[in-house]
């Protein structure tokens, strides 16, 4: 059994450096992904 550790990677993140509200949010989103599609990786193995 494997465990994904998220807290380093600060799933909730505001991203206030980025100044478009659009991409802030793009980037948010793909972070989230990322961490699910590694969690379903895992799962496949």
């Amino acid at each position: 059994m494997s465990f994904i550790h998220t807290a380093d990677w600060q799933i909730g993140k505001p991203f206030v450096g980025i100044a478009d509200a659009q991409k802030r949010a793009l980037v948010r989103q793909e972070r989230v992904e990322v961490s699910m599609s590694i969690g379903y990786e895992e799962i496949k193995l």
